[in-house]
């Protein structure tokens, strides 16, 4: 047994001094000795004691070139020092020695990222994956980078593959919830959070997170509970606070959101998200002035933060403040839930000026009912000179029919070979006529139903007693829908006025409420299945409303 080998023997012990001492002592006697230079550089880079570690390692890379692991060990130093630039060109080095060096490819691959060379990091990555398919550090880069540039379809694959090789740590499973979080699937977002705590159980992330998959399950008492749990292992965890307070909003808990998303505030004042829901909490317990206030200061730490603008826009547009509700309501386009995404290359129409000797499609955008209320702006572009294409929602397009006209013509968006000079979503057309309270006009009624179809269901309903219409349920769906529901009983008083008839409008989720009236309850008038069954949206429900009294 040589020295050299009582030094490799103590840096196997763990005893990094004793083996650097001896490492010293054989290059007192032999100062060009390569395998103590290696070594003792190896050792000094164990220590942190970096600018030794790399200079050592020099020397022996200047008297054996040759050598692959002394040119990997000194690139892992310097980028471990963050010389990144210097690692790249020790690390090709050593790949030029060994092209199937995976660890060498991986820290190549970590330089490119540090230094803001995605393509070429992405490259090495690849690389690593044909030599080996099974790497599980590539895998793992190489999702965490997709994820990076928003390409949580891949990254997602990448970890699938992570999971199906057995590398099931927490971070790995904490990572896949996330991707999961952000595509919306929520159950299996909640399993790998579950199995990120099953495996480190004081993992406040961890908790947090799977707090916002139970919330996405609407399943916010259960949220709450994780989110104490992040709380009480990491007090000043203000994403934890602000995710609280936004399921406490949920729940209409307002006074106690604000608390939380304060408390997030006064941990971090830069926290944008906090003054956003704190601006909701403050909407909601009609505090209006604090609501704009914060949602001020959100766009002030983050100004291109579309939400807060969108909701300072229903906020001026509830008080009646059109004149300044409209034009922040086109930060709805840049929102992540209401979004509307560009379908054509042409340009948008962004002033009604522009719109004379045009041909205009107008696009439907949110719901079927948002765009029966706001269709009434296609007749008034048509008049400001405009050659309309109309593109509802295909079931709606039947119901408007009534709109075609000279210069109007109902189209499908999807239509490839549509031809126009504009575009526009449906719902920028208020901010593009400048309506504002004192403005607000239109034809009414703007639509009416088909003349036989009224015809029919008038004579097919009399002309007894005083006939309502009624509906009690929304989409549930839509985030706000608990706040416009209610129970089908609540329309008993009204059916008790004498000379009154209840008749049901309604579809979908609730109508199993009619079935549970008995003749102790009240009455409803209802249709049966063949009721608005046809492809076309609404076309009996019109002709209904329109032989109704009210």
């Amino acid at each position: 047994m040589t020295i050299l080998d009582d030094a490799y023997d103590c840096f196997d012990a763990g005893d990094l001094a004793q083996a650097a001492a001896i490492c010293r002592a054989l290059l007192r006697a032999d100062p060009g000795s390569f395998p103590a230079l290696y070594l003792l550089g190896t050792l000094l880079g164990e220590q942190l004691a970096y600018v030794e570690a790399i200079a050592t390692l020099e020397q022996a890379v200047a008297l054996r070139p040759d050598v692959k692991v002394a040119r990997f060990n000194l690139a892992s130093i310097l980028a471990k020092s963050r010389s990144f630039e210097a690692a790249l060109v020790q690390v090709t080095a050593a790949l030029q020695l060994d092209p199937d060096d995976i660890e060498a490819r991986l820290v190549k691959a970590s330089c490119h990222m540090e230094l803001g060379q995605r393509d070429l990091a992405g490259a090495e990555l690849q690389r690593v994956l044909e030599i080996d398919p099974c790497a599980a550090e590539a895998l793992r880069q190489r999702a965490v980078m997709l994820t990076a540039d928003g390409r949580n379809g891949e990254a997602l694959a990448d970890l699938d593959r992570l999971m199906a090789l057995g590398s099931a740590a927490p971070d790995i499973c904490f990572t896949r919830g996330i991707l999961l979080l952000d595509l919306a699937r929520f159950e299996d977002a909640l399993a790998d959070f579950t199995r990120a705590i099953e495996l480190k159980p004081d993992y406040a992330a961890a908790f947090s997170n799977r707090g916002l998959a139970l919330a996405g399950l609407k399943r916010h008492g259960e949220a709450l509970v994780d989110f104490e749990r992040a709380l009480a292992l990491k007090p000043d965890y203000v994403e934890a606070w602000c995710n609280r307070g936004r399921s406490l909003g949920l729940l209409e808990r307002f006074e106690e959101a604000l608390r939380d998303q304060s408390q997030a505030i006064a941990i971090d004042p830069t926290y944008v998200f906090a003054y956003f829901n704190r601006g909701i909490a403050h909407a909601e317990l009609q505090d209006f002035d604090a609501a704009r206030a914060d949602y001020d200061r959100a766009i002030a730490c983050k100004a291109d933060y579309a939400e807060p603008h969108w909701n300072k826009a229903l906020l001026e547009l509830y008080l009646g403040r059109m004149d300044l509700g409209w034009p922040l309501y086109e930060w709805r386009l840049k929102t992540t839930e209401f979004g509307v995404p560009r379908k054509h290359p042409q340009p948008a129409l962004a002033d009604l000026a522009e719109a004379a000797g045009r041909t205009v499609l107008v696009h439907w955008e949110q719901g079927l009912g948002d765009v029966i209320q706001f269709c009434r702006y296609v007749p008034m572009l048509a008049a400001a000179g405009a050659k309309v294409l109309f593109a509802p929602q295909p079931a709606l397009r039947q119901l408007f029919a009534p709109l075609q006209g000279p210069g109007v013509t109902i189209v499908d968006r999807e239509e490839p070979s549509l031809p126009f000079d504009r575009q526009i979503a449906l719902l920028s057309l208020p901010h593009l006529f400048g309506t504002t309270l004192d403005t607000l006009e239109a034809s009414t009624p703007y639509l009416c139903a088909e003349p036989a179809r009224v015809a029919a269901w008038r004579t097919r309903l009399g002309p007894d007693l005083f006939k309502i219409g009624i509906c009690w349920k929304g989409n549930p769906t839509f985030a706000g829908d608990a706040r416009r529901s209610f129970a089908l009983a609540h329309f008993a008083a009204l059916a008790s006025l004498p000379g009154v008839r209840l008749i049901s409008l309604h579809k979908g989720e609730g109508e199993a409420e009619l079935q549970a009236l008995t003749g102790d309850s009240f009455r409803v008038e209802t249709f049966g299945e063949r009721f608005d069954a046809g492809p076309g949206a609404f076309l009996d429900t019109a002709a209904v409303m329109m032989s109704l009294d009210l």
